[in-house]
C-alpha cells in the first residue's frame, strides 16, 4: 500500500540530491544551468511529439474487431484518451519527476530566487504544450495517410523518425563521456547555450517565464489552453467528417497478374523472379528490418557520442593512424549484428517451400545465393555510402580516407553477407542435423562465426600494419593506405571466388528433396 508513495519519495529525493551536487561537479552559474535544463526539456518534448504519430499509429486506424470500437464516437474517444493519458504521464515523469526536483536542488545550492509555485504551475504549461504539439505534428501525416493511403507504408517517414530518435542516445553518450573525460564541461554547456540554437530556445521557451516567476506566465497558459481547445475541436470535426484511417484503403487498386521479365531464357527469368521476390519481401517487412537496424544505430549513436570527447583529445594522432582499424571494427560490428536480420529474411533454406516455383535453378546453389547476395548488396552499398558520407562531413579535407572507409565497409559487408547466405545453403535449417531441430543450424552458426572471425582478423591485421606504417616518416601515407586497401579488396575477391566455386557443386534440390523423403520421427505418446 505504501510501496508506490515510498518509491516516488525516494526517487524525488535522489533527483533533488543530484541537482544539489551538479554545481559542485560542473562549474556553471545558476542561470546557465536553468537555461540548459529548460532548453533540453523543450528539445526532448519536440522529439517526442514528432514521433507520436508513428509510435501510436495503431490508435489512428479504424479497428472494427472490437465491438465497442465499431461506433465512430468510441474510436474517436479512444484516440483522445490515449493522447491525454500519455501527455499526463509524460508531464508527471519528465516535469515533476526530473525537471522540478533538479531545479529545486540547483536553487538550494545557489540560493536563487526560484518560485516553487510558479515552477509547479509550469507543469500545466508543459502538458498543454504537449497536447498542442501532438495535435499539430499529427495533422499532416494523418491527412496524407487518410488521403493517399500509402504513407503508412512509407519508409521515408520511418527513417526520418529514426534519425530524430538517434539524437537522444548520442547526447546521452556524449554526456557520460564528458563526465568521464573531465575538463571544463561548464564551458562546453555555456558555449552550447550561447550559440544561435541555444539563444533561440532561450528566447522562445515558454518555461523561462514560469520558472523565473511573475504573473506573465498566466497569459502564456491561457494562450496554450486556447490553442489546445481549438486544435481538439478541429480534430473532432475532422474525425467526424472523415473517420480514422481504414486498414484496407487499397482494396480497389488492381494489380497485374505477374511480373514482367524481359529475359528470354527460362533459367534467367526464374533467377530474376527470385530476385524480385526477395525485394518485395524486404519491402513488406521493413518494420522488422528497421527495428533491427534501429537498435544497432542507437548503439552506434551512443558509442559515437561517448567517443567524441576522447577523439577531441587525440589532436596529435593523425587520422591516417586511427581511421583504418576503426573502420574495420565498426564495419565488422555492424554487418555481424544488423546483418543477422537480412540473413534471416534472405535465408536460402526458406526456399524449400518454394521449390516447385524455382526448381529449374535449384541445381546450382551459387545461382540462388548469387541472386540473394545481389539483394543484400543493395543494403551493403547504402551503409558503405552512408559511412563514407558521415566521415566526409566530419573531415572534408580528407577525401582519400573517406574512400578508404567506403571500400572497407563495402568489402566487409560483401564478404560477410556472402558468408552468412552461404551458411544457409551449405547447412540448411530445417532438420539438417535432427528431425526436431528448431532455429538456425548449429553447423551454420559455427561456420559463420569461424569464417567471419578469420576475415576480421585478416582485415584488422592489414589495417593495423598500415596504421603503424603511417607513423613512420620514411613511408608515404597515401601509398600505405592504397596498398592496404588493395590487399583487403584482393582478399575479399579471393574469398568470394572460393565460396562461389564451392556453392557451384551444391545441388539444393537434392538436399531439400532428400530431407523430405526422410522418415519422420515417431510422435511421443
Amino acid at each position: 500500500m505504501y510501496g508506490l508513495p515510498l518509491a516516488v519519495a525516494v526517487w524525488l529525493s535522489l533527483v533533488y540530491g543530484i541537482g544539489y551536487m551538479l554545481p559542485g561537479l560542473i562549474d556553471l552559474p545558476f542561470r546557465s544551468w536553468l537555461a540548459f535544463l529548460l532548453n533540453l526539456a523543450l528539445i526532448e518534448q519536440l522529439l517526442w511529439t514528432l514521433r507520436f504519430f508513428n509510435a501510436n499509429k495503431r490508435y489512428f486506424y479504424s479497428d472494427h474487431r472490437v465491438i465497442l470500437l465499431q461506433h465512430r464516437h468510441m474510436r474517436i474517444l479512444r484516440l483522445f484518451s490515449v493522447v491525454l493519458v500519455k501527455t499526463c504521464l509524460k508531464t508527471l515523469v519528465v516535469w515533476y519527476g526530473f525537471i522540478t526536483p533538479l531545479v529545486l536542488g540547483l536553487d538550494r545550492f545557489f540560493r536563487a530566487p526560484v518560485h516553487t509555485g510558479w515552477l509547479l504551475l509550469a507543469g500545466a504549461g508543459y502538458g498543454l504544450l504537449n497536447v498542442v504539439l501532438v495535435a499539430l505534428f499529427s495533422i499532416v501525416p494523418f491527412v496524407l495517410v487518410r488521403t493517399w493511403g500509402m504513407l503508412s507504408h512509407s519508409r521515408v517517414w520511418k527513417i526520418v523518425y529514426l534519425a530524430f530518435g538517434l539524437i537522444i542516445p548520442f547526447l546521452l553518450g556524449y554526456g557520460i563521456s564528458a563526465l568521464a573525460v573531465g575538463g571544463n564541461i561548464g564551458e562546453r554547456i555555456e558555449t552550447v547555450s550561447n550559440s544561435r540554437l541555444g539563444q533561440f530556445f532561450h528566447a522562445y521557451s515558454p518555461y523561462r517565464l514560469a520558472v523565473e516567476g511573475g504573473f506573465a506566465v498566466v497569459p502564456v497558459l491561457g494562450i496554450l489552453a486556447l490553442l489546445a481547445f481549438v486544435l481538439i475541436r478541429f480534430w473532432m470535426a475532422l474525425l467526424n467528417r472523415v473517420d480514422l484511417i481504414p486498414y484496407f484503403s487499397l482494396n480497389s487498386k488492381s494489380y497485374r497478374a505477374g511480373i514482367h521479365l524481359r529475359e528470354q531464357n527460362e533459367q534467367d527469368r526464374i533467377r530474376r523472379a527470385l530476385y524480385r521476390k526477395d525485394i518485395l519481401l524486404l519491402q513488406r517487412i521493413d518494420d522488422f528490418l528497421l527495428g533491427h537496424f534501429g537498435n544497432m544505430l542507437y548503439l552506434l549513436a551512443f558509442a559515437f557520442g561517448f567517443g567524441l570527447p576522447f577523439l577531441n583529445r587525440l589532436d596529435r594522432v593523425p587520422f591516417e593512424t586511427v581511421v583504418p582499424p576503426l573502420s574495420v571494427l565498426l564495419a565488422s560490428l555492424w554487418f555481424q549484428l544488423a546483418g543477422e536480420a537480412l540473413k534471416t529474411a534472405l535465408a536460402v533454406d526458406r526456399e524449400s517451400f518454394n521449390l516447385h516455383l524455382f526448381r529449374p535453378v535449384f541445381h546450382r546453389a551459387d545461382w540462388v545465393v548469387g541472386e540473394k547476395w545481389k539483394v543484400y548488396s543493395r543494403f551493403t552499398l547504402a551503409v558503405s555510402f552512408l559511412a563514407a558520407l558521415v566521415f566526409l562531413a566530419s573531415a572534408p579535407q580528407r577525401p582519400l580516407l573517406a574512400l578508404y572507409v567506403f571500400l572497407v565497409f563495402l568489402c566487409t559487408g560483401g564478404l560477410y553477407s556472402l558468408i552468412q547466405l552461404a551458411s544457409t545453403a551449405l547447412y540448411p535449417r530445417p532438420n539438417w542435423e535432427f528431425e526436431h531441430e528448431i532455429g538456425e543450424s548449429s553447423k551454420a552458426k559455427t561456420y559463420v562465426n569461424v569464417y567471419t572471425m578469420f576475415a576480421f582478423i585478416v582485415h584488422l591485421q592489414i589495417t593495423s600494419v598500415a596504421s603503424f606504417l603511417t607513423t613512420r616518416p620514411q613511408y608515404h601515407d597515401a601509398w600505405v593506405l592504397v596498398i592496404s586497401l588493395l590487399l583487403i579488396v584482393l582478399f575479399s575477391l579471393a574469398n568470394f571466388v572460393a565460396i562461389m566455386l564451392v556453392l557451384r557443386r551444391i545441388h539444393l534440390a537434392e538436399r531439400f528433396v532428400s530431407h523430405d523423403q526422410n522418415q519422420q520421427p515417431e510422435q511421443a505418446i
